[in-house]
């Protein structure tokens, strides 16, 4: 073997033994562009699937009747939860009358007024409607938590609705949401537990 090639090798072997993991993933991702929702996604409490499916949520690539029809696929067109919109990922989080009622609920939990509807504004699209529900408040990761619960709750109401053809109203999906939100506790969510603690209380 020719001792240029060997000591070449080496050479190579020596530099890839310096580089660290992180530098090499930074050097990936030098002049990406970082997403302004990513902390509020990844870094709160909670089960890894829910924080995956926040993050299609968020970049709608969630499989919703407006994306199903650009296909072609089938589709029952209207939003499972309300019967009355075609069913976008927009409008089954934040639009929809029954989401609604479960925000009001969650706003009076947390006792936060980002939370409530009525604080809204028209026209947001996903992302800054996110940043908008938790921006600036004292417990953020607590409220980041709640909301990923929320969103996370609504779609499996979504397609319990679609696939089992059983639905709760929304009364009863409301308490079952404060029992989910009592399991989070228990499971180790601290940050959520000091923002909707009182509500066991009752």
């Amino acid at each position: 073997m020719n001792l240029n090639f060997c000591a070449a090798v080496l050479r190579i072997k020596r530099l890839c033994c310096n580089l660290k993991l992180k530098s090499a993933y930074a050097l990936q991702l030098e002049g990406k562009i970082k997403s302004p929702v990513a902390s509020a996604i990844w870094k709160p409490w909670g089960p890894n699937k829910c924080k995956f499916f926040l993050w299609l949520l968020l970049q709608n690539r969630i499989w919703t009747a407006d994306r199903l029809l650009l296909r072609e696929w089938p589709n029952s067109y209207f939003c499972p939860l309300c019967r009355r919109n075609l069913e976008t990922a927009f409008h089954m989080v934040a639009e929809c009358t029954y989401s609604k009622q479960v925000w009001n609920a969650t706003s009076a939990w947390a006792n936060c007024t980002s939370l409530s509807p009525d604080n809204w504004n028209e026209g947001n699209d996903l992302q800054t409607w996110f940043k908008l529900l938790t921006a600036g408040q004292t417990q953020q990761r607590g409220l980041q938590t709640l909301v990923l619960l929320v969103i996370w709750s609504l779609w499996r109401e979504r397609n319990r609705r679609i696939f089992q053809l059983e639905e709760l109203p929304p009364s009863r999906f409301i308490s079952f949401l404060r029992d989910d939100v009592r399991t989070w506790v228990l499971a180790g969510a601290k940050h959520l537990d000091s923002l909707v603690a009182h509500i066991f209380e009752e």
